[in-house]
């Protein structure tokens, strides 16, 4: 008898065990549950969107990059731009400058990120006196270039142009964007700040904004002579043309790296031995102070600056240590203003969805390696849901059409 008691006492011992695991499977789930088929798309996406990581021992850096001269990549004299937004201005024209001009980098292919991204933290930016451009490189007669301009015709807020997409290339992709923000807006009518970002990015545009127009921001700003400048950067005030004995203030910011170390891994996508180094006219054991790729602030009134500066430096093949680092840090001397501590950058998305307290406080979220998790992000912010959920008509009328360039994509 006493046996029996004992086996029906384990049978009901891992039963209770078994309801339990299953229950802490299913709240994991319920969570963070999304349809199968959503699920396997982004694995797909996140290998294919993955920076291809060249064998060292075959091919240098250097070689994958192509040529390291700026004006051989940028053109600057050439019109390189295949399509561009035909009213890069506010409604009202030339006078109505923007706030601030975002430019999001993205490759041909990824139209659901970009749409993700129109869906969510986009919808803010009309309110706020914001545009926001994508950012494609695009060479031959790819048949992807007719999703692109259908998608341009619905959207007007692609620049598409010439040159060939690659990891290592990335500081050319990034120098075309300085290039055609410094011929599209002139320093009169010159947006306030250039923002760079990338397509896997969430930025809660409202905390942006706020954290430029903050005094103690704008206090930190020092003058070409090394000086603090008292004179507030207000987001109406006239913009100066940089030149050095005239322009008061500028912002150069984000999560900053102060002389960092160099990568020491041959295994990192990120390594350089010292002799590539060295070419690119780099050699240390440390990298100049720099700006975290997947978000930066530049002021308009220094874009220009930094664009020609960038003509008599050698291209480093990581945009963010390149433009910020190696031309704006080193070669200009500009000062570098860390806003890192309200970015959350390169760290765990699930942390991010799970804590309502850093996603109400943090400025900029990556990585959101699937549409999906730009969305869910979205939710969790209540003034980002009211923004979702208020589609508008003409945005409805083009679901179909949408879908179609997505599926062709």
């Amino acid at each position: 008898m006493r046996v029996h008691i004992k086996f029906i006492t384990y049978i009901l011992l891992g039963a209770i065990l078994t309801a339990f695991v299953f229950l802490v499977l299913l709240l994991c789930i319920i969570s963070d549950w999304e349809p199968i088929s959503v699920r396997v798309q982004r694995v797909f996406e996140q290998k294919s969107n993955a920076p291809y990581k060249p064998k060292l021992n075959k091919f240098s850096i250097t070689e994958m990059m192509g040529s390291t001269s700026v004006i051989d990549v940028v053109k600057p004299d050439e019109k390189t731009v295949i399509l561009e937004p035909t009213m890069p201005f506010l409604k009202g024209g030339k006078s109505k400058r923007p706030f601030a001009v975002i430019m999001v980098t993205s490759l041909a292919r990824f139209f659901n990120q970009r749409q993700a991204i129109r869906s969510t933290w986009y919808k803010w930016a009309h309110d706020l006196n914001i545009r926001i451009f994508f950012m494609i490189g695009h060479t031959g007669q790819n048949p992807i270039l007719q999703n692109l301009e259908e998608e341009q015709r619905i959207h007007d807020d692609l620049i598409i142009d010439n040159f060939e997409e690659g990891y290592y290339k990335l500081p050319a992709k990034i120098l075309r964007m300085v290039k055609w923000f410094n011929t599209t807006y002139l320093p009169e009518n010159s947006p306030r700040y250039l923002i760079k970002t990338d397509h896997d990015v969430f930025i809660n545009l409202l905390n942006l904004v706020n954290i430029l127009r903050e005094t103690p921001y704008y206090s930190n700003l020092v003058s070409l002579s090394g000086q603090n400048n008292s004179k507030l950067l207000l987001p109406d005030s006239v913009n100066i043309p940089f030149d050095s004995s005239d322009v008061e203030s500028y912002f150069v910011g984000g999560q900053k790296f102060a002389k960092p170390e160099v990568e020491v891994d041959p295994d990192s996508k990120w390594y350089m031995d010292s002799k590539e180094r060295e070419m690119l006219g780099w050699s240390g054991p440390y990298l100049p102070t720099y700006l975290n790729g997947p978000c930066y602030i530049i002021s308009g009134n220094v874009v220009g600056t930094i664009y020609e500066a960038s003509f008599n430096v050698p291209i480093f093949p990581f945009e963010d240590v390149y433009l910020i680092g190696l031309v704006a840090y080193d070669r200009l001397s500009l000062a570098i203003s860390d806003i890192g501590q309200q970015m959350w950058l390169d760290k765990s998305y699930y942390c991010l969805v799970k804590n309502r307290t850093i996603l109400q406080r943090m400025v900029a979220f990556h990585p959101l390696d699937h549409p999906s998790s730009m969305v869910k992000v979205c939710r969790r912010l209540p003034t980002c849901k009211r923004q979702m959920s208020s589609s508008s008509t003409s945005n409805n009328r083009n679901c179909n059409l949408l879908a179609s360039i997505a599926k062709n994509a």
